[in-house]
């Protein structure tokens, strides 16, 4: 069993809530848009293809309204000139704005991570069994020097590169949080109107919609199995409050170890033993 862990922190009531929630079964999705890394979701824009530029011309119909083919070549490489200098942003704002996703790492030991994403080390390390949805959902993030770059005026390879590209490629200076991304889209109108009318013409079980539009729908709590969380580690600077909330609601639930992290007596590592009273 592969267990894929979520770093939280507890600087404040919100935050105490969101892990009490995440310990009765319910896990936060957030929005991409208040990531810390400036370059998260922004890949650049490669210049399209003479080819892709060309279908676009004769879709239009250029030559039936009497553009020459000279004339045709000439906006093909003004558009490519144009976009290799002032590249538009390849995904809108709003869009990254409507994903929901879910970041867990391998290592629920790493000092930066503590630091970075558990308040300091004050905070807790939930890990979860990554076989059960959610989290099964995740996939392995890449760590490259490229930017991820996606071609321009080309709709239908624009989705594939969305979900195996931008979403799941970060700069080398992000590796030591050896991160599994695991994301909900939103339901689109379109969508839900073709759930409605299979519903209505009996074409699709009620049941099966419900379970999609519950899985899916970007940022927000999703309900996961309790029986998926199977590690809490509290920091080891968490405080005793904290530490006396966190154990009630593991004793309540009773399904998963609880465990505490320690400074190491002599190497700059923690180690992880029983939380004692």
């Amino acid at each position: 069993m592969r267990l894929l862990y979520k770093y939280a922190p507890l600087q404040s009531e919100e935050h105490l809530e969101r892990v009490k929630r995440m310990l009765s079964g319910w896990v936060y999705f957030s929005s991409p848009v208040g990531f810390n890394d400036p370059f998260e979701l922004s890949p650049v824009v490669s210049a399209p293809s003479t080819k892709t530029i060309s279908t676009v011309l004769d879709g239009i119909g250029a030559t039936n309204a009497g553009v020459s083919k000279t004339a045709q070549r000439k906006i093909i490489q003004r558009v490519q000139s144009q976009i290799r200098v002032a590249a538009p942003n390849a995904v809108s704002r709003d869009w990254v704005a409507s994903l929901g996703v879910l970041c867990l790492t391998t290592d629920p030991k790493d000092l930066l991570m503590w630091a970075h994403y558990a308040s300091s080390h004050t905070g807790v390390c939930l890990g979860f069994d990554s076989s059960l949805p959610p989290f099964s959902e995740a996939k392995q993030v890449s760590y490259l020097s490229d930017r991820p770059c996606l071609p321009a005026l080309d709709p239908e390879k624009f989705d594939v590169e969305v979900a195996e590209t931008v979403l799941l490629r970060k700069s080398p200076h992000w590796k030591y949080e050896q991160e599994w991304r695991a994301v909900k889209r939103p339901i689109r109108d379109d969508e839900r109107e073709f759930y409605r009318a299979g519903i209505v013409d009996g074409t699709m079980h009620h049941e099966d919609v419900v379970n999609v539009l519950a899985t899916e729908g970007g940022p927000g709590h999703y309900e996961f199995e309790p029986t998926a969380l199977r590690r809490v580690i509290l920091g080891s600077r968490i405080n005793s409050a904290h530490r006396s909330v966190i154990r009630e609601a593991v004793e309540t639930h009773g399904q998963s170890k609880l465990l505490q992290a320690e400074i190491d007596k002599k190497y700059f590592v923690l180690n992880l033993g029983p939380a004692n009273a």
